[in-house]
């Protein structure tokens, strides 16, 4: 197992350079190591999800200098698309129904725009090109390019905790990426695509109920569903 960081705690893999560091460093274990380059597994959970992801696709349109490339890729709840996830933080903003939801969105929606120059509504073209997937896109924009990948997206969509806890439903859930994900890889002929949906397993290190959480996913399960990758 690699854990990978850039240094930058929020990191959003906006810049060329942050995919050429991991790059490296994934090429560095590998050599060392000698680890299996053929059956690397790229996952992560929300935004390190996101990361797995946007980061798969870099290397499956041919950009890695060292051939990087995921047999498999699995997101835990993680935004796809941001033009959605735009549009549900800016909703957070404007309803004030949560601190923590308001301050996620408040900090999110401003490095959003910021990198992305404006808002989706201003410059679509922006949030299109950065999403790992995009609802609106014709073949969901860049997830296109994992037709032939192995992919699975874990998400528990327990929208009555979302509603009492946060003011939030379906439209606010990372849920609708994931299942719109795995539903075009299927669509593209991808019968290696696979949305796992899971029931009151989502609990914070210390407890407290939580659907976005990593303890949704089966860890050993997991691993044999790579193992079992041809």
């Amino acid at each position: 197992m690699l854990y990978l960081t850039t240094g930058n705690r929020f990191e959003f893999l906006f810049e060329d350079s942050t995919y050429v560091q991991l790059d490296g460093y994934i090429h560095k274990a590998v050599s060392e190591h000698n680890l299996p380059s053929g059956r690397m597994l790229f996952c992560g959970m929300s935004s390190a999800g996101t990361r797995a992801m946007k980061f798969a696709i870099w290397c499956l349109m041919g950009k890695s200098a060292y051939g990087t490339r995921p047999k498999a890729v699995a997101v835990c709840d993680a935004p796809l698309d941001f033009v959605r996830f735009w549009r549900e933080l800016d909703r957070a903003k404007r309803l004030q129904r949560s601190p923590v939801t308001v301050n996620e969105a408040t900090w999110v929606t401003a490095v959003l725009e910021r990198n992305l120059r404006d808002t989706p509504k201003d410059n679509p073209e922006a949030y299109h090109d950065y999403s790992a997937f995009c609802y609106e896109l014709e073949n969901g924009g860049h997830v296109e390019l994992l037709r032939s990948t192995a992919f699975r997206a874990y998400t528990e969509p327990d929208v009555q905790w979302w509603i009492e806890n946060c003011g939030k439903d379906y439209y606010s859930m990372n849920a609708l990426d994931a299942a719109a994900a795995v539903n075009q890889l299927r669509i593209l002929g991808n019968s290696k695509a696979e949305l796992i949906l899971t029931t009151g397993k989502g609990m914070h290190p210390d407890g407290r109920r939580h659907p976005h959480s990593w303890s949704i996913v089966d860890n050993g399960e997991l691993v044999e569903w790579l193992l079992r990758l041809k």
